[in-house]
C-alpha cells in the first residue's frame, strides 16, 4: 500500500553541520519555521481526528496562515 502522507527529515539532517556555524538570526528563523510546521500539522491532524471527513476537506476548511504571514507577525 502506498503511503499517502510522508514526512522527510533529510533537509534538517543535511543542515545539521551548517547550523553549527549559523548565526543567531539563522537559528531563530529555522526554529520559527519548525514551530510553524509542527503547529499547523498538529492542528490539521487534530481536526482530522475529530471530524468525519477526508484530509483534503479538513485542509480546505481550515483558515491556515501562510508561513510568510507567520514569520512577519509571529501569530497563527
Amino acid at each position: 500500500m502506498e503511503e499517502l502522507y510522508e514526512v522527510s527529515l533529510n533537509a534538517y539532517k543535511d543542515t545539521r553541520f551548517e547550523m553549527n556555524f549559523a548565526s543567531y538570526y539563522e537559528l531563530a528563523t529555522m526554529a520559527r519555521e519548525m514551530i510553524y510546521y509542527h503547529y499547523m500539522s498538529d492542528m490539521i491532524m487534530q481536526s482530522f481526528l475529530h471530524m468525519n471527513v477526508c484530509m483534503e476537506d479538513v485542509i480546505m476548511n481550515l483558515e491556515i496562515k501562510t508561513i510568510e504571514e507567520f514569520m512577519e507577525t509571529g501569530k497563527f
